[in-house]
C-alpha cells in the first residue's frame, strides 16, 4: 500500500517519460497485489490517461489495460465509441508499436451503425494504405 501515493504522483508528473514508466508500474503493482490495486482505483486512472498528450503514455495505457482486463468478458480493455474515435484520430502520433496496439482494438469494437463503420474505415485509411 505504500506504493500507491508515489505511483499516483508519478502518473500525473509533468514529464512524459515518468508518466509512461508509472503506467508500467501500475501493471507491476497489479501482479503484486490485485486487491490493493483495485482499491486504489488505478483502472479508472489509466482510462483517463488515454487522453494524455504524449502518445507513448497512451500506448502503454492500452497495453496495461489490455493485460489487466484480459480475463474479463471483453478479453481486454473495454472500448466505447469515444475511446475508439479518439485513438483513431490520434493514430498518426503513435510509434509503430502504438499503432499496432490501436489496430488490435479495432476488431473488438462493433460500430453502432453503417455510418459509424464508414467513419472508422476513413480514419484507418491512411494507416492501412500501402505503396
Amino acid at each position: 500500500e505504500y506504493i500507491h501515493e508515489p505511483l499516483r504522483r508519478s502518473l500525473t508528473d509533468s514529464h512524459a517519460y515518468v508518466r509512461k514508466t508509472a503506467v508500467m508500474g501500475t501493471l507491476k503493482m497489479y501482479y503484486l497485489d490485485q486487491e490493493s490495486f483495485e482499491r486504489a482505483n488505478f483502472v479508472d486512472t489509466l482510462y483517463d490517461m488515454l487522453r494524455d498528450p504524449d502518445a507513448s503514455v497512451v500506448s502503454n495505457c492500452i497495453l496495461v489495460l489490455n493485460e489487466i482486463m484480459a480475463r474479463g468478458d471483453n478479453g481486454g480493455m473495454v472500448i466505447n465509441r469515444a475511446i475508439m474515435l479518439h485513438l483513431l484520430n490520434r493514430i498518426h502520433e503513435f510509434s509503430d508499436f502504438g499503432v499496432l496496439a490501436v489496430l488490435e482494438l479495432v476488431p473488438r469494437y462493433i460500430p453502432a451503425n453503417d455510418e459509424e463503420g464508414y467513419q472508422i474505415m476513413n480514419l484507418l485509411d491512411p494507416v492501412l494504405r500501402t505503396n
